[in-house]
């Protein structure tokens, strides 16, 4: 069996790892869709609401995100 201190150890660095993953995927994903957005939309206006919507969810999805690892950390 494991001792408790080795699954905290394990927790933590899993948590951080899966973070890491996420935010890198959040990246890519923002890049694409940007890149997209800007040249194939067709209302400027549009494209910064569908923008701003966009960020400000990510935004608060990735706060939540870290501080359930700020959480986890301590």
């Amino acid at each position: 069996t494991m001792i408790p201190n080795q699954v905290a150890v394990l927790l933590e660095v899993g948590s951080l790892i899966t973070f890491a993953i996420v935010v890198l995927i959040f990246l890519v994903l923002s890049l694409i869709l940007n890149y997209h957005w800007n040249q194939y939309g067709f209302n400027p206006v549009n494209i910064a609401m569908m923008k701003l919507f966009y960020f400000a969810v990510c935004l608060v999805l990735l706060s939540i995100m870290a501080f359930s690892l700020i959480y986890i950390m301590t």
